[in-house]
C-alpha cells in the first residue's frame, strides 16, 4: 500500500514511512531477526525513507553501530525520529537540556533527523539550537570541551529559572481554583510561563558573554 501511495503521488522527493517496529526495543525478536523489518527492507521502494527512534522509543543514546545494524536490515539509512526532548506523553514535564547522546559523526550514516520537542514551544530554545549546531558538526574535536564549559555556565542559571517556573505554576494552580490540567486555560498559563522562562534563560545566557554560540559551535 505504501508503495502504491508513493507512486500515485508521482514519487515525491520526500516521502516518510513509519514502521510498526520503529525502534530496537519493539523489534521482534530483534532488529536483525525481525521478519517485519526485513520485509520492509526488501519490499519498500528504495527512495522511501523509514523513520527510526533508535534503541528505544525515547533513546538516551543513538550510536553508529546501532544505526549500521538497522541500515543493513532496512537496506537504506534510517531517518531518525528523535524523541529525546518529547513531553507529549507527560505535559507536566519539561526537558531543557541540549541535544545530546548522538555523536556528530553519526550524520553520514543517517538520512536526517526529525525532532519531537516539548509541546511548549518557548521551552525548546536550547533543544532546537543545539540540534542545529549538531547538524553542522562533523568532528568530535573540541566539541565535548565546549559543551561542558557552556553547560557549566547555563547550570548556574537554571536553578533560579526553575524556581521561578515553579512559583508561576503554583500561582497558576492557585488562581485557577484547582482547575483541571487538561483545560485550555491551564495550557495558556503554561505557555505564558514557558515564555517567561525562555526570556530569563536567554537573558542570563547573553549576560555570560563568554561564548558566541550555544553548544557544538564549529
Amino acid at each position: 500500500m505504501t508503495n502504491e501511495v508513493y507512486q500515485h503521488l508521482h514519487q515525491p522527493s520526500k516521502f516518510f514511512f513509519c514502521p510498526t517496529e520503529y525502534c530496537a526495543s519493539r523489534s521482534v525478536p530483534s532488529v536483525s531477526q525481525s521478519e517485519y523489518l526485513n520485509t520492509v527492507g526488501t519490499k519498500l521502494l528504495p527512495d522511501i525513507d523509514v523513520m527510526w527512534t533508535g534503541p528505544k522509543v525515547i533513546s538516551k543514546r543513538i550510536t553508529i553501530h546501532s544505526v549500521e545494524e538497522v541500515s543493513r536490515v532496512l537496506q537504506r539509512q534510517p531517518l531518525i525520529w528523535d524523541n529525546i526532548h518529547a513531553n507529549d506523553y507527560d505535559p507536566k514535564r519539561l526537558f531543557l537540556g541540549p541535544y545530546d547522546g548522538r555523536s556528530p559523526r553519526l550524520v553520514p550514516y543517517i538520512r536526517g533527523v526529525l525532532t519531537n520537542p516539548n509541546c511548549e514551544f518557548e521551552s525548546d530554545f536550547i533543544a532546537l539550537h543545539t540540534l542545529a549546531q549538531w547538524s553542522r558538526a562533523r568532528e568530535e574535536s573540541n566539541v565535548q570541551g565546549k559543551k561542558d564549559f557552556i553547560l557549566r555556565e547555563l547550570h548556574m542559571c537554571i536553578p533560579t529559572c526553575l524556581f521561578l517556573f515553579f512559583v508561576m505554576i503554583v500561582k497558576s494552580d492557585s488562581d485557577s481554583n484547582d482547575m483541571s490540567r487538561t483545560s485550555p486555560n491551564f495550557f495558556v498559563d503554561m505557555s505564558l510561563t514557558c515564555h517567561l522562562l525562555y526570556n530569563i534563560m536567554t537573558s542570563l545566557y547573553h549576560l555570560c558573554g563568554k561564548v558566541k554560540d550555544l553548544l557544538w559551535s564549529c
